[in-house]
């Protein structure tokens, strides 16, 4: 029986390099499996990318065989993957899914 983890098809993918495609993403993760999506996010003001992506895999266990690999590096550089797993029912936030932690706010509360 698979277990919840490898129910997820989609990882989360930082620190990538901003000149990277989607395209040179995609053929990066085929080594893990087949892979159906791949979403990179851009800033909505100026258009760049975030140096974010979400790639989505067709088998789950290429997810797991992702994460069995880390550090994964690419062109040279090292970069930060996690599942995405899909937000709770209720949950607002960014699209469907989410991934690794996040570093917290800051900053004095005003009174």
């Amino acid at each position: 029986m698979p277990t919840k983890l490898s129910r997820c098809n989609r990882l989360f993918v930082a620190k990538l390099p901003f000149e990277i495609s989607a395209g040179e993403l995609r053929e990066f993760f085929l080594k893990f499996g087949e892979v159906s999506d791949c979403y990179m996010p851009k800033d909505y003001t100026t258009g760049r990318p975030k140096g974010i992506a979400f790639v989505s895999f067709v088998d789950p266990s290429a997810v797991d065989e992702a994460m069995a690999q880390i550090p994964l590096h690419f062109n040279g550089r090292e970069i930060v993957i996690d599942r995405a797993e899909p937000d709770k029912p209720g949950m607002r936030g960014f699209g469907a899914y989410r991934g690794g932690g996040g570093g917290g706010g800051g900053g004095a509360g005003m009174g």
